[in-house]
C-alpha cells in the first residue's frame, strides 16, 4: 500500500517540483544508469523505474527465485537491460519483460572479488579489484554475454601494476579508467586493512597500467562522490571538489547548505544527468530521504582555488625537450647537406651515383671527370691529352680521341641529369685567346 501511495504521488506531481518523491529510506537499492537514462529503485518484492528522459514512472512486482536474496546482489544496467550481479561471486541475473530475474551466467559463488567496483565499458559489465582468500585483486574481470562467463581483462603490455584494492572508486574517461581510494592489505600482514593512497590509470586500448604520483595523498578524500562529465565531484565538510584526472586539475568550490544534507552516508548516491543534479537529501526533522533537483549553477558555489592532482616530471620533460632539440639539430646538420644535394651527382671510385642509382664509367672518362672536379682553374687541352693520349697514334688522331671523350662525357651527364645543355664547355683562354680551355659546371656535383 505504501508503494502504491508513493507511485501515485510521483505520477501526480511528476517533474512539476524540484522534489521527486517524499521518502526513499525503505529501498534496498537505488541505482542510476546513465546508459539506460533511468533511476532504478529496488525493494525485496518490487521495482520502480523512473525514466529521466520522459519523466515517467513504472512499478511492478518482482518475481524472485526462492533462494535469491536481493541484498546479496548489486544492480547494473547495460544493453538497455537491468542486471544484478552477485557481491561475493559470479552469478548474474537479467530482468526480463515480465519483471522476473532470470539467471544467465555459468559461474558460481567464488568469493574471489568481494568488494570489487563495478562499471560498464563498451556495453560490458566490469569488476575491478576485490578481496578473496587473504589477497586483493589488481585487475578487472568482465562478463562476456556471448559465453555467459566471466573473463579476465589482461594488461598484456604493462610493465607496472597496482597493488590491488577493495571498494575503490573507478572513473571511466573514454578508453581509460582512473582507480583510487578504498582499502588494500598491509604488505607485511595481509590480515590488516590499510587505506589505498595510490592513483592508477589503465588504458584499455594500450593494455597498460600507469601509476600517477599524487602530490597530496589526502587530496582525494571524500564523504560522497558524484560522477560529472567524465570527472568526479568529491563532497566533504569543507569543500566541493571537482576532480579532473585527464587535465590533472582539482578545483575547490565553497559548499552550499543543501550539500550537508546529502544522504551518501545512508547509501543513497546522488547523480548527474542531462544538466541536472539529482540529490538524495536527508530531512533530519522527519528522518526521510528526498530526491531533489538542482541545476549546475545552483550546485556549484564560489570557486576558491585550483591545484594539480598528481606530479608531472617537469625536469624529465625539460631534459627530453633538450634532447629532442639536440637530436633535431643533429639531424639537420647531418642531413641538411644531403637534402640540399639530393639532385646532384656523387663520384664513387669508378662509378657515379645520382638519386641512388649508380652508373659505370670507363677508366679514362672517370679520370678526365676527376681532373675537372679537382682543378681549381680551367683545364687546358694538354692536361686532358695527358690522360687520353696514346703514344702510338699521331697528334691529329689523339685530338679526335680527346674530343670523343669530352663528347661522350657530356652526353652521359646530360642523360643522367635529364638536361639539354653540356656541362663541359670550351672557351678561349683569358691569357691567350688562341688557346682553348675547358670548363666543367661543378654545381651539379658533390665530391667526397
Amino acid at each position: 500500500m505504501q508503494l502504491f501511495i508513493l507511485f501515485s504521488f510521483l505520477s501526480t506531481f511528476g517533474f512539476s517540483q524540484n522534489t521527486l518523491g517524499d521518502d526513499y529510506m525503505d529501498y534496498e537499492h537505488v541505482y542510476f544508469s546513465k546508459e539506460a537514462q533511468a533511476l532504478f529503485l529496488l525493494k525485496v518484492d518490487s521495482i520502480f523505474i523512473y525514466n529521466l528522459k520522459n519523466y515517467s514512472w513504472e512499478n511492478n512486482k518482482l518475481e524472485l527465485e526462492k533462494d535469491l536474496k536481493l541484498l546479496d546482489y548489486l544492480p547494473v544496467a547495460t544493453n538497455n537491460k537491468l542486471y544484478i550481479i552477485e557481491k561475493n561471486g559470479g552469478k548474474v541475473f537479467e530482468l526480463n519483460d515480465n519483471f522476473s530475474f532470470i539467471r544467465i551466467d555459468k559461474s558460481f559463488t567464488h568469493k574471489m572479488q568481494t568488494g570489487s567496483t563495478n562499471f560498464v565499458y563498451k556495453n560490458k559489465i566490469y569488476r575491478y579489484g576485490g578481496y578473496g582468500f587473504w589477497s586483493v585483486r589488481n585487475f578487472s574481470t568482465y562478463f562476456d554475454f556471448k559465453t555467459n562467463e566471466w573473463e579476465m581483462e589482461v594488461a598484456a603490455n604493462s610493465k607496472e601494476f597496482p597493488q590491488g584494492s577493495i571498494n575503490s572508486n573507478v572513473l571511466l574517461v573514454k578508453d581509460e579508467i582512473f582507480v583510487y581510494g578504498g582499502t588494500t592489505l598491509n604488505q607485511n600482514n595481509p590480515l590488516v586493512y590499510v587505506p589505498n593512497n595510490e592513483l592508477w590509470k589503465y588504458d584499455f586500448v594500450e593494455k597498460t597500467w600507469q601509476k600517477l604520483e599524487l602530490i597530496d595523498k589526502q587530496e582525494l578524500d571524500y564523504k560522497e562522490i558524484i560522477n560529472y562529465k567524465e570527472k568526479d565531484i568529491h563532497i566533504d565538510d569543507r569543500f566541493i571538489k571537482l576532480v579532473d584526472f585527464k587535465e590533472n586539475k582539482i578545483s575547490y568550490f565553497k559548499p552550499k547548505a543543501f550539500h550537508k544534507k546529502l544522504a551518501g552516508d545512508f547509501g543513497f548516491e546522488s547523480f548527474y544527468f542531462d544538466g541536472i543534479f539529482y540529490c538524495f537529501e536527508h530531512v533530519y526533522s522527519s528522518d526521510k530521504i528526498q530526491l531533489k533537483m538542482h541545476n549546475e549553477e545552483e550546485f556549484f558555489g564560489e570557486l576558491i582555488k585550483e591545484k594539480q592532482i598528481y606530479k608531472t616530471d617537469r625536469a624529465r620533460n625539460i631534459v627530453l625537450s633538450i634532447l629532442g632539440v639536440f637530436a633535431l639539430l643533429l639531424f639537420i646538420y647531418l642531413f641538411r647537406e644531403r637534402y640540399l644535394n639530393r639532385n646532384k651527382i656523387y663520384i664513387k671510385k669508378d662509378k657515379i651515383i645520382f638519386k641512388g642509382k649508380s652508373y659505370e664509367f670507363d677508366a679514362v672518362s672517370h679520370h678526365v671527370l676527376n681532373l675537372f672536379l679537382k682543378s681549381e682553374e680551367n683545364v687546358k687541352t694538354e692536361d686532358i691529352m695527358g690522360i687520353t693520349e696514346n703514344n702510338n697514334l699521331h697528334y691529329a688522331h689523339n685530338i679526335r680521341v680527346k674530343n670523343q671523350v669530352i663528347e661522350e662525357l657530356n652526353f652521359k651527364l646530360k642523360s643522367i641529369l635529364e638536361i639539354n645543355h653540356d656541362l663541359i664547355t670550351i672557351e678561349p683562354s683569358e691569357i691567350d685567346k688562341r688557346i682553348k680551355v675547358y670548363t666543367l659546371d661543378k654545381s651539379y656535383f658533390v665530391q667526397d
